[in-house]
């Protein structure tokens, strides 16, 4: 066979590199492929020789193109060795990282057999390449194998040698030097990674580039250009430097250091030097330094005083300066000056010195109580013997008595003057002496006044002051008088028992006052009213009735006797009895009034009527001594008590609201103060010495609120005096004046802890300051007396002491040593305090009506005990459970817990857990109860609030716990308005069931009537399916157009199957306020023309203005106002924006107290007024104006229209004439007004003259039923007459001949007398003067055609409209302006003929204008409904009705806006 063997081999191989280069720098690699040789088949014929290997072979480094050889034959040799490069050390741009082999092999023996010995191609896992290391070695004849093939033809290949590598250029790095790396570019660069080309960077520079910064350096410049740096900046707060770092690392010193690297501190230096008589304080808090800052007080040295001053050091390290202090020498020895000397003292410049008087020693510097001692018989025990006073000399003492008594012979007892029995008393003769221990006093005998002295006791007619009761006659006698009932009436019949005369047939209540009661817990409670009667026959009788107030019958309470009440001649008494119930869910203060009435054989007495208050946390109402007495107009004043009755705590005050219906209605109040029970509210009587009757003031109490709370009560208001009894020991001839001071503390006592020191500063007690005293000669003692001040601030013992001042003058000596007194204020407003449990929020109200705090079963009852008002000293307390349905077991049998108060502290919270059983139980009630510890070793006693009794027992329910399900409202708290028409309720079932749960729903009636709400409850049973958690159902809610108050209904679950219910099954609907049932509030209007501004005068002391509350008065409401100049501070003054103002606004501070202040409406109160008081400030301040508005309002109600008005101060001193015009300008201020009179006055003649050439008119009237008349309305005085068929002439008295004419006292010569009305003011001021007609000057206008008139007025009866020239007045009585005229419209038919010629005739003959359809002027357009003709006759707007047979004033000018109040000054 022919053998000819062929080897063809391919070989690829390719190595890949990674990343591109940093930069935008072609990277490149020197690479080198060498092809030695390979290995063959030996055997390649059929004579065993050697193959003739002819290759063809290339190799490639991508991208660069392959390079190919022909290798050639290499005959019969199993090794062929070719040793031929492809590529030596040559550059390749953008290295690919791979190498490509590629071999094609042919056996040529023998000749042109042509075998194939295979192709071989690089396998892809084979292509990849490392740089820079070497795939076999040339030099050192290594070689790297790349395996072999095998052919077609069965010729193998059984390894190829090569050797090749790839180097990176310089600065290339990564398997495919795609990485430029050049160290020093950037700068940072210092070296380059070899195998990943990055940057080996400086500190505080990373990434591959060091382009970016590292934390704590801050970069400068744009990375990547050049300048680019990372500065180190880390802030500092040491002691050797402090600094923060901002942008580019910049250091920024702290305040307190300075200095590039802020490592310098900022230092002030010495401290400045003091000035004279000064020093710098080194107590250690008046001279620091605080890092960077210094603050140091300078102060008069001892013996000097000024202001301190205060020097400081900042940050420009520079003091202020010191320089003007200025110390002055304080005289010690003066009054007051503070100088410890026991008797004299010299002043000294910086200090003083002391001495004593002769017959003392001087111990020491002779200061202090010790400084001067001498031998004080009056000092020691028994006074030297002295009964009385004692007197002690330098070197001796006598005894003395006080006024009454006598000094006995031997110089020391004193004997008291019995000036009675001396008879050396100046008692009257009607007047009784009572002698007293050194004195006596004069008493008038009963039935006369006076002081009692001689003289002074006169008789007094108690007769003349209504002492006895009504149906009683009195009968006076010197000293005395007597009331007897008058026949037929029996009883006490004197006014000052309280009694009074009944009929002898009288039934009232046995007694009158209030009764008041305790709702019960459980069950009910018996009230029993006894009725008296002494019946004049059998069967006799009175019906009652009984009327709750926010109590229900049948639900609340229930009467159990029957009316009427029969009594028999020989009954007495009656009894009704009304049982109180323990099942009403209401918590309001409940009451019931019982009445008397309608009697058969009796006569109801004054005593009929009774109330039973239920639930009272306190009621209040007059004493017995203010329901009814008498007072004398010359008394000035009279008093009404108020008084609490039954009040279950003192702890807060009560504002009572009182009103005063007649004879002037006015408005009080006066507040009860804590623990009082009564207040008195003194009313001023006007002192009046002219006749009059008697006077009834009749008063309401209508309102009664508590005020305060417990935490701090409110300022009670009343003050105390502390009286320091002075002795003048001696002489006491002559009037002496001395002064005396108070002081903090305890004199002489450094060491007194500052919580005992009284503080006159803040307001403990008024401080005096040598306030000056005169001891009137004779008088040898007298009080000083020291207020001192009810604040609201728990405080201990606090002491001050009070000290006699200076050298009297009159003579008389200060004791050098009694010359002051200690004083203490006892610790007040509970420094210890009081305990209490803090209500937890909030408290749900249950199927029992009680409200209950509700805890669950694995739960915690937690409770704060609350300390309120004062934290002083350690106290103590015991918190309890009360078990009411409950075991000790299930709150983990502990129930007693202590909690203990430190000083300071204010709140203790202490917990019990609650065992969870797991066992169905329904709700179980407890309770938690506080008791307040007495005093023990190191604590104080305390006690606990008594404001109401949650204070000290807080109730609480475990809630029921099932495993079927618990059944309760989501939310008990509901608020509906009525536009809503229903109260939508959500029921939850807590826990899964076991299956459906049905229940039916109870409405009940509380504030809110049944009309307010569905309370049929009809279709009113649910079923909540097991499936289901919550379901909802609606109560429908009426809508009304009636103002109501806040009402609520409740609506409770019950009879529940399937579940357990809840102690939340009773939830509470509100149905808010609605219709305005708390009223619109808005000012009153003014009676000025603009209804919005008030006008009142400077000397008014006061500004009133009024506040209405309409629509309705429920409930209390408040709101404050504001006073302002600025019209643009609140949107309320915008529609004000069309009221003239003058050009001065009111000064705050020198015209006004712009003071504000609550202004409250009392439930019912319907108005009351804003007071402000006005200052009359000396000289012409002209008029100015300012703004008051109405804001925050609460309780409900809502502001009206008129929330804001303007109000006007008129200067009631004339404006000054110029103080400093020459004589030109006088002459000016005379002559111009003499010229314009001139000038009128000639005008008026011309005017008259003109007017006494025509001829006058008699007016021929039309009769109402006149068919000229047309629409026209007629006075309506006239309608009287219709009956008559009369004319209007009936109504003028006299003739129809000069009809009307006589009110102008003109007729038909113009000289028509008229005694009645010819002088009388009011016409002539019609027309200025007097004339035959009504001639005025005042321009008339007739908005019928537009123009002004001279015409003359002549008098028209009323009821007829002017048409030229004539009067108008309107028909309804409302006009008030003669220049307002009505535009009348006759219609298309215009006037008739004959009322035309009327007019004509009227007008003096001359032509009528057209009165057609005319167009009337602008500014009339308020004579008709918004400036429209609504009917044929446009009338005036309401004013005041015209007066008959006059025409109405004119109006006054319209105001000028350019001139200085031109109106209203």
């Amino acid at each position: 066979m022919t053998s000819a063997a062929a080897l063809c081999l391919t070989l690829l191989l390719a190595i890949a590199w990674g990343n591109q280069p940093a930069f935008a720098v072609q990277y490149r690699a020197y690479v080198t492929a060498y092809i030695h040789g390979m290995n063959v088949e030996g055997d390649c014929d059929p004579f065993g020789g050697s193959c003739d290997t002819e290759c063809s072979s290339s190799v490639t480094f991508p991208p660069a193109a392959a390079v190919s050889k022909n290798l050639g034959e290499y005959d019969d040799s199993s090794n062929p060795v070719w040793n031929s490069y492809y590529y030596n050390n040559q550059p390749i741009d953008n290295f690919g990282g791979k190498i490509i082999w590629y071999f094609n092999c042919n056996d040529y023996d023998p000749t042109s057999a042509n075998d194939d010995m295979g192709r071989y191609n690089t396998p892809a896992d084979h292509q990849a390449m490392n740089v820079n290391t070497d795939y076999g070695n040339v030099a050192a004849g290594t070689w790297y194998d790349l395996g072999g093939t095998t052919g077609s033809d069965d010729l193998s290949v059984y390894h190829i040698y090569v050797a090749y590598r790839a180097n990176c250029d310089t600065d290339y790095y990564n398997n495919n030097c795609g990485e430029y790396c050049h160290a020093g570019n950037p700068p940072a660069c210092t070296d380059c990674n070899p195998s990943t080309g990055y940057c080996i960077c400086n500190p505080g520079y990373q990434d591959k580039d060091c382009g970016t910064c590292s934390t704590n350096y801050w970069q400068v410049g744009t990375s990547g250009q050049p300048g680019f740096q990372c500065v180190y900046c880390l802030g500092q707060n040491t002691a050797s430097a402090c600094y923060s770092c901002q942008a580019g690392g910049v250091k920024v010193c702290c305040d307190a250091w300075k200095g590039t690297e802020c490592n310098v501190k900022k230092s002030c230096g010495a401290f400045p030097v003091a000035p004279a008589n000064s020093a710098r304080a080194t107590d250690g808090t008046s001279c620091t330094c605080s890092e960077y800052q210094c603050t140091c007080k300078y102060s008069c040295s001892a013996g000097y005083t000024a202001t301190p001053v205060t020097s400081t050091c900042g940050f420009d390290e520079q003091w202020t300066t010191v320089a003007g202090l200025q110390c002055l020498d304080v005289n010690e020895c003066a009054p007051g000056g503070g100088n410890l000397c026991a008797q004299n003292c010299t002043n000294t410049i910086g200090d003083y010195t002391c001495s004593c008087m002769p017959g003392y020693n001087q111990n020491g510097d002779g200061r202090g109580e010790y400084g001067c001692t001498g031998i004080d018989e009056c000092a020691t025990a028994g006074q030297g013997g002295c009964a009385q006073d004692c007197t002690n000399t330098p070197l001796s003492y006598y005894c003395g008595c006080f006024a009454g008594f006598t000094l006995a012979p031997n110089g020391k007892d004193c004997t008291d003057n019995n000036e009675c029995t001396l008879g050396t008393h100046n008692c009257d003769s009607h007047a009784s002496c009572t002698n007293t221990y050194g004195g006596f006093y004069c008493t008038c005998n009963a039935g006369f006044t006076g002081a009692g002295t001689a003289g002074t006791c006169v008789n007094t007619n108690e007769c003349g002051q209504s002492p006895c009761v009504a149906n009683a006659a009195c009968v006076d006698s010197p000293g005395s008088f007597t009331c007897t009932c008058n026949a037929g009436y029996t009883g006490d019949a004197y006014v000052s028992h309280n009694g009074w005369c009944a009929h002898v047939s009288a039934v009232s209540f046995a007694d009158s006052s209030v009764m008041v009661v305790s709702k019960p817990a459980s069950g009910n409670i018996t009230v029993t009213l006894q009725v008296n009667a002494s019946a004049s026959v059998d069967l006799s009788s009175v019906q009652f009735s009984v009327v709750g107030t926010n109590a229900t019958a049948g639900v609340d309470y229930v009467v159990l006797t029957a009316s009427p009440l029969v009594f028999n001649v020989s009954d007495t008494s009656r009894v009704i009895q009304v049982a109180i119930l323990s099942n009403s869910f209401t918590t309001n203060l409940q009451s019931l009034n019982i009445q008397l009435h309608d009697p058969v054989h009796l006569v109801v007495d004054r005593f009929n009527n009774a109330t039973v208050i239920i639930n009272a946390a306190g009621t209040v109402r007059f004493a017995q001594a203010s329901r009814a007495f008498s007072v004398n107009i010359t008394a000035g004043s009279y008093a009404l008590t108020v008084e609490r009755v039954s009040a279950s705590s003192l702890a807060r005050a009560v504002n009572v609201t009182i009103y005063r219906s007649q004879p002037a209605p006015q408005w009080f109040s006066v507040v009860i103060a804590v623990n009082q029970l009564t207040a008195v509210l003194t009313v001023p009587l006007a002192m009046s010495t002219a006749p009059s009757f008697d006077t009834v003031y009749t008063y309401t109490i209508t309102n009664a609120t508590l005020i305060g709370s417990t935490a701090r009560p409110p300022y009670i208001g009343d003050y105390a005096t502390a009286a320091v009894l002075l002795r003048r020991a001696g002489g006491l001839f002559g009037d002496i004046t001395f002064t005396w001071s108070t002081h903090d503390g305890v004199f002489n006592n450094a060491s007194l802890a500052s919580q005992r020191n009284a503080s006159g500063a803040m307001s403990d007690y008024v401080v005096a300051n040598q306030q000056r005293v005169i001891f009137p000669a004779g008088v040898d003692r007298m009080n000083l007396n020291v207020v001192i001040l009810d604040d609201t601030v728990p405080e201990l013992d606090e002491y001050f002491y009070a000290q006699l001042d200076g050298v009297p003058i009159g003579g008389a000596v200060i004791d050098p040593v009694n010359n002051y007194t200690n004083l203490c204020i006892a610790r007040n407003d509970n420094p210890y305090g009081l305990l209490g449990i803090e209500l937890p929020s909030p408290m749900t109200l249950g199927p029992n009506g009680q409200h209950r705090f509700i805890v669950y079963e694995g739960g915690f009852v937690n409770v704060t005990i609350h300390r309120y008002y004062g934290t002083f000293h350690t106290v103590s307390g015991v918190v309890s459970l009360v078990n009411e349905n409950t075991t000790n077991a299930d709150f983990g049998n502990v129930n007693n817990i202590a909690v203990t108060f430190a000083e300071g502290v204010s709140s203790v919270s202490v917990a019990w857990p609650i065992a969870n059983d797991l066992a169905n139980e329904p709700y179980e009630m407890f309770g938690v109860k506080l008791v307040a510890n007495g005093a023990s070793s190191g604590q104080e006693a305390t006690s606990v609030v008594t404001t109401s009794s949650l204070d000290s027992y807080l109730p609480c329910v475990i809630d029921a716990s099932s495993s079927s399900g618990v059944i309760r409202f989501q939310d008990t708290l509901l608020s509906v308005e009525e536009a809503d028409g229903a109260a939508v309720f959500t029921v939850v079932r807590e826990l899964d069931g076991a299956g459906d749960v049905t229940y039916s729903t109870n409405a009940m009636t509380g504030t809110a009537p049944g009309s307010d709400f569905d309370a049929s409850n009809e279709n009113n049973t649910h079923v909540l399916p097991l499936t289901d958690r919550t379901q909802q159902f609606s109560i429908r809610v009426a809508e009304d157009t009636i103002p109501e108050a806040d009402e609520t209904f409740f609506v409770s679950l019950v009879n529940v199957t399937g579940a357990l219910v809840s102690w939340a099954s009773v939830a509470t609907v509100t149905i808010r306020a609605n219709d305005d049932g708390h009223g619109v509030v808005e000012f009153a209007p003014s009676s000025e023309v603009t209804p919005v501004v008030y006008v009142a005068y400077q000397n008014a002391t006061h500004i009133r203005l009024p506040v209405w509350r309409e629509v309705a008065a429920l409930g209390r409401i408040n709101m404050t106002f504001e006073i302002s100049t600025n019209r643009s501070s609140s949107p309320d003054y915008l529609a004000l924006s069309t009221v003239y103002l003058p050009k001065s606004k009111v000064d705050m501070t020198r015209d006004i107290d712009p003071s504000t202040y609550e202004i409250v409406l009392a439930d019912g109160q319907n108005e009351t007024e804003i007071v402000i008081p006005v200052f009359d400030t000396p000289g012409y301040q002209s008029t100015k104006y300012m703004f008051v508005r109405l804001k925050d309002i609460g309780g409900g109600a809502r502001f009206g229209a008129t929330r804001a008005v303007v109000v006007l101060i008129v200067d009631n001193v004339p404006a000054p004439n110029p103080s400093g015009a020459s004589s030109v300008d006088a002459a000016i201020y005379i002559i111009i007004p003499s010229v314009i009179a001139l000038f009128l006055l000639l005008l008026l003649i011309v005017v008259l003259r003109r007017r006494k050439r025509q001829k006058p008119v008699a007016v021929a009237l039309m009769h109402r039923n006149d068919p000229a008349v047309g629409q026209i309305e007629l006075n309506p005085l006239h309608q009287l007459n219709e009956e008559r068929n009369d004319t209007y002439d009936d109504v003028r008295p006299g003739a129809r001949e000069g009809l009307y004419d006589t009110l102008g006292g003109g007729g038909g010569d113009g000289t028509l007398s008229n005694p009645t009305y010819d002088t009388n003011a009011t016409y002539d001021s019609l027309g200025g003067h007097q004339s035959s007609e009504y001639e005025s000057i005042t321009k008339h206008y007739d908005n019928a055609n537009d123009s002004k008139s001279q015409e003359v007025a002549p008098a028209y009866g009323p009821g007829y409209t002017r048409v030229v020239g004539r009067s108008s007045s309107n028909a309804d009585g409302d006009h008030a302006h003669p220049e307002q005229y009505a535009a009348l419209d006759h219609g298309e038919d215009g006037v008739s003929a004959d009322l035309n010629a009327k007019m004509r005739e009227a007008s003096g003959g001359d032509a009528l204008p057209d009165y057609d359809n005319p167009t009337p002027a602008p500014e009339y357009s308020n004579l008709g409904d918004g400036g429209a003709q609504t009917g044929p006759y446009s009338l005036p707007r309401s004013a005041a009705p015209a007066p008959l047979y006059s025409t109405p004033r004119p109006a006054a000018p319209a105001p000028n806006p350019n001139a200085e109040g031109s109106h209203y000054d």
